[in-house]
């Protein structure tokens, strides 16, 4: 996609600001007239070029939703129809198709009640690289007799890009995959609201994957293979590493833009990072820019956002001018700024100025501090000040703690992997009890607090009727009944579970074993499922703990 502007700097300094969390405020108007905005970017990427194919790109297929505790339907129109056998045969000969259904022909497939016709649609994020992975919605096809789609599996699907109105395939080729295990969101209903989620529309978290790299490219204002090639020479220099593929290439009037490997994971920060980088090297030029950055903090209501962009696309040549603003912390915000730019810098010791920001309840930047040291967990200081901060009283604090630790495996977290579906985590730490999930592409569920166990006298019945969890106060274990459909059979089993949640929610995510034990007929509660338990535990005060759900999955994303 190209867009151009009519106003092209204007444009340049929104998209710096708005590419992603930077923000978009007016600055108030100083008594004394401060640089133009456009001034401290003259001579940037952003002043030379528009960028190119950062959108985001819809996509979506007809698919099957299998597994389906005979919630499913047969009814599919028979264009839709024809599509599905065609995949569903071409799963077979890719033994693509779960056990259950590898030797069932497509029709009989299509007929059974355990699956269901549905639309797949997603958004490949604007310069995704290949693999990076993106929520896609589920929805059962309208006129069918699909009730839920909850406790399926949408089968692996190739997404393309359609033409919105029509419907009809704009490309051959497939721009990403989607599978994975259904979530329907069970907040709603767990909570009694008026506004009752629609179980036929559902999501499956990180499902879609794409298919190749989206890379972004710099279209110049004015073609010129001179400046082309300046600005392919500047992203080299600036971001590239000697053993690493080159980051630009250039043409007359396009550069296309690799986002390099150290910035896979952060790749819109890299492009905010081009966007704002000054074409000249010359460190006499760098100076003069640094010091006009500079005056631009002495004027009413700078905006620290951009300034700290533009420091950090100058370099490791701005930290001198970033130090005393870092180890000053008469101006609270200027020096989060600086002490987050230096750090983005490989300056480690900006670490000391965070950490302190981190254990003041009373800075303004507290929370942000805390989230740039999740990034440095290896660091001695640094992880000693997660570790202190699990037992804050401040939930936001113990949930971003715990994000840094988690990511260095560190002892106060025994985590552990449940089956395919989600990971189980405890964390070893004082403070109130609280339970977090976070509904993401890796599903988690985490349990602050030393004891958290139902209480010895419990009757506990699921939503929907299908779970039911008792225990009498002489009982050592509580009961757990479960009824379980899953094709043309209908069972209901029981089994003992220890209080303990920890142990109680793996007992409600194992598989439920046949008659004879050899083989099993059914999935235990899914990862949706089970966190509608848990908050309505948590909501009905039966567990005496905090119930926070890190990402809500919206009925219509």
């Amino acid at each position: 996609m190209l867009i151009r502007p009519k106003n092209h700097k204007r444009i340049l300094l929104a998209t710096i600001a708005c590419i992603t969390v930077y923000g978009c405020s007016q600055p108030k108007t100083p008594t004394n007239t401060a640089p133009p905005p456009e001034k401290l970017f003259e001579g940037t990427v952003g002043m030379a070029c528009e960028l190119t194919g950062y959108a985001g790109i819809r996509v979506q297929a007809y698919s099957l939703v299998l597994g389906l505790p005979r919630t499913g339907s047969a009814e599919c129109p028979a264009p839709i129809k024809k599509h599905l056998v065609q995949t569903i045969l071409k799963l077979k000969k890719q033994k693509r198709l779960p056990t259950l259904y590898a030797n069932m022909d497509a029709q009989h497939i299509l007929a059974s009640t355990s699956t269901a016709a549905v639309i797949v649609r997603g958004v490949v994020p604007p310069g995704a690289p290949k693999g990076q992975r993106f929520d896609v919605q589920v929805r059962a096809l309208e006129g069918t007799q699909t009730t839920s789609l909850q406790s399926g599996r949408l089968m692996h699907t190739e997404l393309r890009v359609v033409v919105p109105r029509a419907g009809r395939q704009l490309a051959r080729h497939v721009t990403a995959f989607a599978q994975g295990p259904i979530f329907v969101n069970p907040f709603p209903l767990a909570a009694n609201s008026p506004q009752k989620v629609d179980p036929r529309v559902a999501t499956v978290l990180g499902g879609g994957v794409s298919a190749a790299d989206r890379n972004v490219g710099l279209s110049l204002l004015n073609p010129d293979y001179r400046l082309a090639q300046q600005i392919q020479d500047r992203l080299n220099t600036r971001f590239s590493h000697p053993e690493a593929p080159k980051v630009a290439e250039a043409s007359r009037e396009f550069v296309k833009v690799t986002v390099p490997s150290d910035y896979r994971d952060n790749y819109q920060h890299f492009i905010k990072l081009v966007w704002a980088l000054y074409l000249q090297e010359r460190p006499g030029y760098l100076e003069l820019k640094l010091r006009e950055l500079q005056n631009a903090l002495t004027f009413p209501d700078p905006d620290y956002q951009t300034i700290a962009l533009a420091w950090e696309a100058i370099g490791r040549p701005a930290l001198p001018y970033l130090r005393p603003h870092y180890q000053n912390a008469s101006n609270q915000q200027l020096a989060f700024y600086a002490a987050r730019t230096a750090l983005y810098l490989n300056e480690r010791k900006a670490i000391d100025a965070l950490i302190k920001m981190a254990l003041d309840d009373a800075h303004a930047a507290q929370n942000d501090a805390l989230r740039i040291l999740t990034r440095v967990p290896d660091d001695v200081k640094a992880h000693n000040t997660l570790v202190k901060l699990l037992s804050h009283h401040d939930d936001a604090l113990r949930l971003l703690a715990y994000q840094g630790l988690q990511k260095d495996t560190d002892p106060a977290i025994k985590s552990s992997r449940v089956g395919n579906a989600f990971t189980l985590d405890r964390v070893n730490a004082s403070g109130n009890n609280m339970i977090a999930v976070w509904a993401t592409h890796q599903p988690r569920i985490v349990l602050f607090g030393p004891d958290l166990r139902c209480p010895r006298s419990l009757f506990f019945e699921s939503a929907d009727q299908t779970l039911t969890l008792n225990c009498r106060p002489e009982d050592p274990t509580m009961s757990v009944t479960r009824q379980l459909t899953f094709g043309a059979q209908t069972r209901v089993v029981t089994f003992t579970a220890p209080r303990d949640l920890h142990k109680l929610i793996w007992t409600l995510a194992r598989s439920v074993p046949s008659s004879d034990g050899t083989k099993p007929i059914g999935p235990g509660l899914t990862f949706s499922e089970i966190v509608g338990v848990l908050y309505q535990l948590t909501q009905k005060n039966i567990i005496p703990a905090t119930f926070t759900p890190l990402q809500r999955v919206k009925n219509n994303p």
